[in-house]
């Protein structure tokens, strides 16, 4: 029942408009984005219900709400300008004029939308000029004159003129703030698609429906596109045909939904015309989504004429059932393609195969390799609250906080030199020497989360063939520069890069900075060909958790030329004569990435430090554990391929080195 009387049932169309948002790919695509567009979806609803509201019930506490959601929305994305003059539009459009007032005496005039009916007898009036007369009758007020002109006559008084003007300003600004966003984004970030007005509209439709591009879903179940669409096809021609002709009866809640509706897509295909290279990507015309939806649901509104008085109760609220019959199933059908796409192998949301970015696998591979003195770098500055929120939940160690970039968090370089080349150079001159210098210094070793199609926007590649900008080549050609690859992750995760430097000694932008020297000093040779010159042991906070991780620094140089490439493990055990109970990941040192990575490139008495972690299982009992060293060539792991072990340090089997005695903390 409504809310607003006890023996009134709910109208449907919030149902189907609540349905059709909630299970729709494309929401549900945002909802997930790093982005701030599923934040401006929201933003645009509410900003839709206020406008709805205070067209029903005018008054300063309402209009002050209008304005309120829409100035936060601005704060959002400079996308909400769009809606924002949608709603201005939509209010100078149904200015409420003397030519709307009934001539019949005595009645109340109701100029405005009836958003929810308060009983039976306003309830087929949603969204209607009306007028209640003292006998309890409804007459609904239909203008004057069947021409367009009807819908914006009445006297243009000077303060609807104002609104009609700040509308017009709202909407310059809107086109202007798409066209800077798109420039700016153009020349860096792939993904975009050249189109123009009329195609780009095609486009939106296609996202908004299936949250597809043509393309990916034609023959998808042997379907060809247009079986996809036409639900979804339907519904749309059918709201837009009423929302049509109750605007031209000067319907107020008709006439803002079409312009929430249009007026940002208007202004979107607008601002694609005036671009020297249009370039076009679904998110921009999400702040007209809510609107459609509610296009969507509008059919629901309309409901029979009826004199019966009576409350109902059952589903004769839902009109004629040729209606009823009609809107309902197609609604369904929209369900169905809907569940159809987000189950889609390889594409769909809910099927099960990474389709998204994935910065939950990313960060849990750093997690599992940083060191607390280690640099983190995370790029683009926009992506850190990704990194925020997910780091505590993969370990319960406390990670180093990660740098950003200011130079590429105002964007100036991007947004003050609009030729490449410039802004190239402003990049290299305000970003290489003076930040990055100041923030690696002293380090050892440098680790780089990327996601290298956010950061063309900011961060832009020098040439076509480049994948990174400045930030990225740093990493991407470390041999270059005098310093160590050390691993990274590649093109492992969707979206998303771990990368990662060492070197050879303290990072100084000035000279020769100091060889890392290990806190525990031990000497050990491995076959006569590796020496152990000591460990550190970088425990986060000074303990060791469960789930955690066991951050190891091993320093070595070549005794004697080493004449394979050698792999090293670290095993953790309580009775080592079982297979350990934690270990590291099997590898070279520093993963195997040439020059250091490669043991035979090795010479003699040239020092090198390796950093590795051994990730520590969530029900690891607390206690003492012995930390276990061992070294064979690589691609034999088997016992018998171990290399021999000489030290005064304890030894067990003859190739396994006690590093030491661990302690683990409680969870």
């Amino acid at each position: 029942p409504s809310p607003l009387h006890p023996l009134t049932p709910s109208p449907p169309h919030p149902l189907a408009a609540a349905l059709l948002f909630a299970l729709s790919p494309f929401a549900l695509w945002y909802a997930q984005d790093a982005k701030v567009y599923s934040l401006l979806m929201l933003a645009v609803a509410l900003e839709i219900w206020a406008l709805l509201r205070a067209l029903k019930c005018p008054g300063r506490r309402s209009w002050l709400i209008l304005a309120a959601v829409s100035l936060a929305s601005l704060f959002v994305h400079r996308l909400a300008l769009l809606p924002v003059a949608g709603a201005a539009l939509a209010y100078a459009i149904v200015w409420p004029t003397t030519d709307d007032r009934p001539h019949t005496s005595g009645s109340v005039v109701l100029p405005i939308a009836i958003y929810e009916p308060r009983n039976r007898r306003t309830a087929g009036h949603w969204f209607r000029g009306s007028a209640v007369q003292p006998n309890g009758d409804v007459e609904t007020k239909r203008p004057t004159s069947g021409a367009w002109w009807s819908v914006v006559g009445g006297r243009w008084s000077a303060r609807r003129i104002a609104v009609a003007l700040l509308a017009l300003a709202l909407a310059a600004a809107g086109v202007a703030g798409t066209i800077l966003a798109v420039r700016g984004e153009s020349r860096g970030a792939g993904g975009h698609i050249p189109a123009g007005p009329l195609q780009a509209l095609w486009l939106t439709f296609a996202r908004f429906s299936l949250d597809r591009w043509p393309g990916d879903i034609d023959t998808y179940l042997g379907l060809p596109l247009v079986v996809w669409l036409l639900p979804s096809a339907l519904l749309t021609l059918w709201g837009l045909g009423l929302l049509v002709r109750d605007a031209l009866t000067r319907q107020a809640g008709a006439i803002a939904i079409l312009c929430m509706t249009c007026v940002p897509l208007a202004l979107l295909t607008l601002a694609l015309a005036l671009m020297a290279v249009p370039i076009y990507e679904a998110r921009y015309a999400t702040a007209a989504f809510p609107a459609w939806v509610l296009l969507l649901a509008y059919p629901f509104t309309s409901r029979p004429k009826t004199n019966d008085q009576r409350p109902k109760i059952g589903f004769s609220y839902l009109g004629p059932w040729p209606l009823v019959l009609g809107l309902w199933p197609l609604v369904g059908l929209v369900i169905l393609v809907n569940a159809l796409i987000l189950f889609q192998p390889n594409k769909g949301l809910f099927s099960g195969d990474p389709i998204k970015e994935q910065w939950r696998e990313a960060v849990t591979y750093l997690a599992r390799q940083v060191h607390p003195d280690d640099l983190i770098i995370v790029h683009p500055y926009y992506v850190s609250p990704l990194w925020d929120y997910y780091a505590p939940r993969v370990t319960p160690d406390p990670l180093p906080q990660p740098v950003i970039f200011p130079i590429f968090a105002h964007g100036d370089c991007t947004q003050n030199f609009p030729d490449p080349a410039q802004e190239l150079d402003c990049i290299r001159r305000r970003y290489n020497e003076p930040f990055f210098n100041q923030v690696a210094f002293g380090k050892k070793r440098s680790l780089l989360l990327i996601a290298p199609d956010h950061a063309k926007t900011v961060d832009p590649p020098p040439t076509p063939a480049d994948r990174y900008g400045w930030v990225g080549l740093r990493f991407q050609y470390s041999s270059d520069e005098r310093t160590w690859p050390c691993g990274g992750t590649g093109d492992a995760y969707i979206g998303v890069e771990v990368m990662c430097q060492s070197y050879p000694s303290t990072f100084n932008s000035r000279g020769r900075g100091q060889v890392p020297q290990p806190a525990i000093p031990l000497d050990a040779t491995f076959g006569g060909e590796l020496r152990l010159r000591g460990f550190s042991l970088d425990l986060f906070g000074g303990v060791a958790r469960p789930g955690g991780t066991l951050p190891v620094t091993l320093y070595w140089e070549a005794a004697a030329p080493p004449t394979r490439d050698y792999q090293m493990f670290l095993h953790l055990c309580r009775d080592c004569a079982l297979p350990p109970l934690a270990s590291d990941d099997d590898s070279p040192p520093l993963h195997g990435y040439a020059p250091a990575g490669k043991t035979t490139t090795w010479r003699v008495a040239d020092p090198v430090h390796d950093e590795r972690a051994v990730a520590l299982p969530a029900d690891l009992r607390p206690g003492r554990y012995t930390l276990l060293l061992g070294v064979y060539p690589q691609g034999d792991p088997s016992e018998q391929a171990r290399l021999p072990v000489v030290s005064a340090t304890q030894v067990l089997g003859g190739t396994r080195l006690v590093l030491g005695k661990i302690e683990i903390g409680q969870p």
